[in-house]
């Protein structure tokens, strides 16, 4: 009975062993390829930039494909009414918060110069 034990024992210490580098592998693995989140979105971003910026921010490929060809002018000028008419409340009120701090740092940086 007590080789039996020995026996369990080596399977459950092998076991725990694959199941701990499981997660460390898995967890190195979503610190390798997360993306980060940037606040690098202008008045001045170009079409290419404001994807980008999109798909970091963690915006759905439904909105990427949308907005694929606003730069970032023609997008902070669209209305919470239109982002939640293209987009879905959701989206839109998610899209629309991020913009409004974008907005807010702007004017902040402009007040800082004058």
């Amino acid at each position: 009975m007590n080789e039996e034990n020995t026996g369990m024992d080596v399977v459950d210490n092998i076991v725990a062993q694959i199941d701990s580098t499981h997660i460390t592998n898995d967890y190195e693995h979503m610190q390798q390829n997360r993306k980060p989140r940037s606040s690098s979105i202008t008045s001045t971003s170009n079409q290419p930039e404001v994807r980008a910026w999109l798909q970091r921010n963690g915006f759905t490929s439904k909105t990427c494909n949308i907005l694929w060809k606003y730069d970032a002018h023609e997008l902070f000028s669209l209305t919470m009414n239109e982002l939640e008419q293209m987009l879905g409340h959701e989206e839109g009120y998610k899209l629309q918060c991020h913009l409004d701090g974008h907005k807010h740092k702007a004017s902040i940086n402009i007040m800082k110069t004058c």
